[in-house]
């Protein structure tokens, strides 16, 4: 009866100190278990309101590093799209879109932020406006911007780092993301090298890329080695610190 007795106040308190002092007092009662569920509910639920504190904070703040901080802590959900939403506004609120500079650093930043179209539409305008009416000979080596990206998307691998590898590859379907940073977090010392198949082909805009990727790495303390071969289909990206962005990906 006083085992009941202290049972049904401790519970009816309901707070972590109410059920540690029936579990001090009764550790192999008959209500032991329920007041270790009863301590593991109540923690569960103030972490969750926490959490729910946290991402409200972060909705309402227009600090870019908060928002960051935030999406680095939450790399994937409906909360993560939330913040990444409200990051991209603050950052496009903060650009002048009549500065090339501003807007390049936008498009570097938010790769695949809802403004990247427009910022590219005025970068376009401003460069075009901005040219002199001489022609001037180009003097960037083409091949080596284009390798210069590849050496990017495997360096990212290396880095396991897929917001670059979105920042390089703005139209990377969902699915590839996803199935990208499954790998990312199970795999460790990730490995990656690449040599080229074929010369770059290049026409105007558009150039392709085939190339043999080597990846070695560790799943559950076992080493493994991938091997692939990769056709790059790149494109033009005016806006972009390389010129280049990758379009699309194909091969095994």
């Amino acid at each position: 009866m006083l085992e009941s007795l202290y049972w049904t106040r401790d519970s009816q308190t309901n707070t972590p100190d109410s059920y540690r002092d029936y579990l001090s007092r009764y550790p192999d009662g008959p209500h032991a278990a329920a007041a270790s569920k009863g301590i593991e509910d109540l923690k569960r639920a103030e972490d969750q309101a926490k959490e729910n504190q946290r991402f409200q904070e972060a909705r309402n703040s227009s600090d870019e590093a908060t928002l960051r901080a935030y999406l680095k802590e939450h790399p994937s959900g409906p909360e993560h799209d939330q913040i990444y939403g409200r990051l991209d506004d603050v950052i496009w609120g903060k650009t002048k879109t009549d500065d090339v500079a501003s807007l390049r650093a936008y498009v570097e930043k938010m790769s695949d932020g809802k403004y990247v179209s427009q910022a590219r539409q005025e970068i376009e305008k401003l460069t075009e406006a901005a040219k002199p009416s001489k022609p001037i000979e180009p003097t960037v080596d083409t091949r080596a911007e284009v390798l210069k990206l590849i050496e990017r998307y495997v360096k990212a691998y290396n880095d396991t780092n897929i917001e670059e590898l979105r920042q390089i590859w703005p139209g990377m379907d969902k699915k590839r993301i996803s199935d990208m940073r499954q790998f990312f977090r199970i795999a460790r010392n990730v490995q990656s090298s690449y040599r080229l198949l074929e010369e770059p082909r290049i026409n105007g805009s558009e150039a392709t890329v085939k190339i043999a990727q080597e990846t070695t790495f560790v799943v559950e303390g076992r080493q493994q080695k991938q091997s692939s071969t990769l056709i790059l289909t790149l494109k033009r990206a005016p806006g972009t610190s390389g010129g280049w962005e990758i379009r699309a990906v194909s091969g095994n």
